[in-house]
């Protein structure tokens, strides 16, 4: 049943997920919502997990996505938290590469407490490198693969020299 469904809003925690959600199956359409209870249970690992989804059907999706950005919820979509206002006549691809971008860089922060985080960091970081050229990145989201890649390369070097000072 998920294969068919299309994510269109992914939310930081659930509150306003739920409020989306609502707002939809209100309007007919069938809606899920996915890593609820992953955001729930451990809030600080929502931005590397995604953050809570809102899934449609593929058939829903046009209409859903313009209904739930027509609303303005509190605790934002993923694709809001550009510092720079990116334009809202970003294509659904670009929103997804800045929220994967975004969730680089907050895995490669985590990533100092949890090492296993740095990995995903970089596995996320070479997907979006392989997708993206520099003419088609935007600005934005070249800056947060650049944070992430340091972040990420600074924490491996810090590994590297305790693995070798301690073996």
């Amino acid at each position: 049943m998920s294969a068919d469904f299309v994510t269109i809003a992914t939310f930081r925690t659930p509150p306003p997920a739920h409020l989306a959600l609502g707002l939809l199956r209100e309007a007919g359409i069938d809606a899920m919502l996915r890593n609820e209870n992953i955001v729930a249970g451990a809030w600080d690992l929502g931005q590397a997990t995604r953050g809570v989804e809102v899934r449609v059907s593929r058939g829903d999706a046009l209409r859903a996505q313009a209904l739930v950005e027509q609303a303005e919820f509190g605790g934002g979509v993923a694709g809001d938290l550009d510092s720079d206002d990116e334009d809202d006549a970003r294509t659904p691809q670009e929103r997804q590469d800045s929220a994967t971008a975004d969730r680089a860089v907050w895995a490669a922060a985590l990533g100092f407490a949890f090492a296993p985080l740095q990995l995903y960091s970089l596995w996320l970081l070479f997907g979006l490198m392989r997708r993206l050229t520099e003419a088609r990145a935007t600005p934005a989201i070249r800056k947060r693969m650049r944070t992430a890649l340091l972040m990420d390369m600074f924490s491996i070097i810090i590994i590297a020299f305790i693995v070798k000072n301690v073996v």
